[in-house]
């Protein structure tokens, strides 16, 4: 029936993407509940890999220049993204009250 019409490809590849984005949050903070320093690890690691991609595409010849640049924006918003992950159960950063004055 019309109710149940096959569903495009693109579809389901958007619909698998956003899955595998909730799998992974889902297994991010089941980890993170279990062992709070595994936040720092993930952090410490993405960082090591950015900076090695970073080393790897400035001696590597033949890289288009935008696309170098898109690569390293992307990377490093991401990596903004990951330094404002907070722990379960704390409040976001941008969300504190400042500190009371001296």
């Amino acid at each position: 029936s019309s109710r149940h019409s096959k569903l495009e490809k693109a579809d389901i590849l958007e619909m698998t993407v956003k899955h595998l984005r909730n799998l992974q949050r889902a297994q991010m903070t089941a980890a993170l509940s279990t062992d709070p320093s595994v936040l720092g690890k993930y952090r410490a690691g993405f960082s090591e890999c950015m900076n090695e991609v970073t080393r790897f595409l400035s001696t590597c010849e033949g890289v288009n220049t935008e696309v170098r640049t898109r690569l390293l924006g992307h990377l490093a918003n991401c990596m903004t993204q990951i330094n404002a992950m907070t722990y379960p159960g704390q409040p976001h950063p941008a969300l504190q009250a400042p500190p009371p004055p001296p």
